[in-house]
């Protein structure tokens, strides 16, 4: 099996496409060839960043809006009953008055830095120094990104390397200087989706608001994962 086509058959996996005689020699493969199984952890844990990114955000929003909520008077049990219907009622109502606010409040609904899911301190991923990584999930932005930075020298197309100092310019307010990092992610990386997430975000930080639509669009078009809230987000600009 070429590098070329571990991508297609791990997405079969992932996706629940295989017949069980499939699933079972590809998981035979899998025990065999080391690299296909880096490939197929790597995607897990990118699959698993992805839930968590989402999950994330929505618990952001139901904080926000159940804070707006305690910020009123009301009786004990008046809130318990409110907070029972909201609850029911939930993510749909959230997302809906989130997402008809202010285009000037877009980015801040729905930016979240990314988790690091390539390297959880505990495994450092190859060509990756792992302390660079632990840096950033620890928050420390400006140590990961001169890490990053100098790894990217001897590196430069390392996608795991420009996702992250991407990630670190942008969570330090540094969106014009995210952008390049983020595009220079191609498609057959496996952080394409995310990369492609976050660069619209980042134009639209830095209110590059035509560019942004149309980034946003094409997301909305694919068959990302964010292909829901990216189309959200078109609707407005």
């Amino acid at each position: 099996m070429e590098d070329k086509g571990y991508t297609d058959i791990i997405n079969r996996y992932l996706e629940g496409e295989m017949s069980s005689a499939e699933k079972e020699s590809f998981l035979e493969q899998v025990k065999s060839n080391a690299a296909l199984k880096d490939e197929l952890e790597l995607a897990q844990d990118i699959q698993k960043g992805i839930e968590l990114h989402g999950s994330r955000r929505l618990k952001y929003l139901l904080q926000a809006e159940e804070k707006k909520y305690q910020n009123k008077p009301a009786k004990s049990w008046g809130w318990k009953v409110a907070a029972s219907f909201f609850i029911l009622v939930g993510l749909g109502y959230v997302i809906f008055n989130f997402a008809n606010r202010g285009s000037s409040d877009i980015y801040s609904q729905y930016y979240l830095p990314y988790p690091n899911i390539v390297s959880p301190v505990n495994r450092s991923d190859e060509g990756v120094r792992s302390d660079a990584l632990a840096d950033y999930e620890q928050e420390n932005y400006q140590k990961a990104i001169e890490k990053l930075a100098k790894q990217l020298q001897s590196d430069p197309q390392n996608d795991v390397l420009n996702f992250y100092i991407g990630q670190s310019l942008l969570a330090t307010g540094d969106a014009d200087q995210a952008i390049p990092y983020f595009k220079n992610i191609g498609p057959a990386s496996r952080f394409y989706d995310p990369a492609a997430w976050y660069y619209g975000l980042s134009l639209l930080k830095t209110r590059q608001m035509d560019e942004a639509k149309a980034q946003f669009e094409q997301i909305a078009g694919s068959g990302s994962s964010y292909a829901d809230e990216a189309a959200e987000i078109a609707g407005k600009l």
